[in-house]
């Protein structure tokens, strides 16, 4: 069951108690959906949500009430809002994200041109639509209570087919939306994950981190996940340089076979992590720029822009120009 966060759960759950007028139809009382509610987990529980509400873009308007005060989930937003710029306060919350729920890989990436924050279901089923819209609405918040003014993403992602909601999802979030694609993901450019935070408190960001840390830590494998989330970052840190496993090693300290073992351990390597990032920032830097192929090859970390075009084909089954002019 999807139950990690407690305090998400329980505000969900008063959602579909007290905001009757807001998720439950007339034909159904309050009561009756809480009386469900009381017995099935988080997933099951957006699903619900999802299912009485007449309202499409539910999930943003839930997260934008701002209620969720206790749990892990406000703990967590908490000690991302206390560092130093949205760089580090993503990358926190991002590398904790699995205290609030394991069913979901979040990832924060970034480089000179900013940096996407995605979303990837680890099974089935995915996320119902309306938790997406939530975690985005959610992340968006978070970030403008950490700058202290309304923080507007580059472009929003959703992985759900919703053409017909594109229009008005733009005008929620204040940006481009495009729904369809292959992952979640929030896109923002360099200069809005630059700002200082407001709520900047070095000795506080510690000290949440810890508590934070220490309840991550309790979490099965969370040592290895640990783990990949510093090796994932450290390669979108080092795109362009080197992600060669001698130099991911000798960054993160750790000798070569033993960062072998224990990402095999958790079933992945280096050269997948390496090639899964690229393929992220490939398929962002066609969509969304307009920077040549030998500008991109080069952002990736390949020698040559043919090496790059052989190793988009065999991750997508396309050439880079053609994925661009469909994207």
């Amino acid at each position: 069951m999807h139950t990690a966060d407690l305090g998400l759960l329980r505000y969900l759950k008063r959602v579909a108690r007290d905001a009757g007028a807001m998720v439950v139809p007339p034909t159904e009382t309050s009561a009756g959906l809480e009386e469900r509610c009381a017995s099935i987990d988080l997933r099951e529980l957006w699903q619900e949500i999802g299912r009485v509400s007449a309202d499409p873009l539910i999930g943003i308007k839930l997260a934008r009430r701002g209620e969720v005060d206790q749990g892990l989930a406000a703990t967590l937003a908490y000690a991302s809002g206390t560092q130093a710029t949205l760089i580090d306060g993503l990358s926190t919350f991002s590398r904790f994200y699995p205290v609030i729920d394991e069913s979901v890989a979040v990832v924060f990436e970034h480089d000179e041109a900013g940096g996407r924050l995605v979303r990837r279901d680890k099974g089935s089923p995915r996320c119902p639509f309306v938790e997406v819209q939530f975690a985005h609405a959610a992340v968006l918040q978070t970030c403008s209570d950490m700058a202290g003014h309304a923080v507007v993403p580059r472009e929003v992602w959703f992985a759900h087919h919703a053409p017909a909601l594109e229009p008005d999802l733009e005008k929620a979030f204040g940006c481009p939306v495009r729904t369809g694609k292959k992952v979640d993901a929030l896109f923002f450019t360099h200069d809005v994950l630059s700002q200082h935070m407001t709520r900047h408190n070095p000795v506080l960001a510690q000290v949440l981190k810890g508590v934070v840390g220490e309840i991550a830590a309790r979490v099965p494998h969370a040592q290895e996940r640990d783990l990949v989330a510093q090796i994932r970052q450290d390669v979108a840190d080092h795109l362009a340089q080197d992600v060669t496993l001698t130099g991911v090693a000798g960054r993160l300290g750790i000798h070569e076979r033993t960062l072998q073992r224990r990402l095999k351990d958790v079933g992945t390597s280096h050269k997948e992590i390496v090639d899964e990032i690229r393929q992220n920032v490939a398929v962002q830097q066609l969509a969304a720029t307009d920077r040549s192929m030998g500008e991109i090859a080069f952002l990736l970390g390949f020698s040559e822009q043919a090496a790059f075009t052989r190793a988009f084909k065999k991750w997508t089954g396309k050439t880079p120009g053609a994925y661009r002019r469909t994207a």
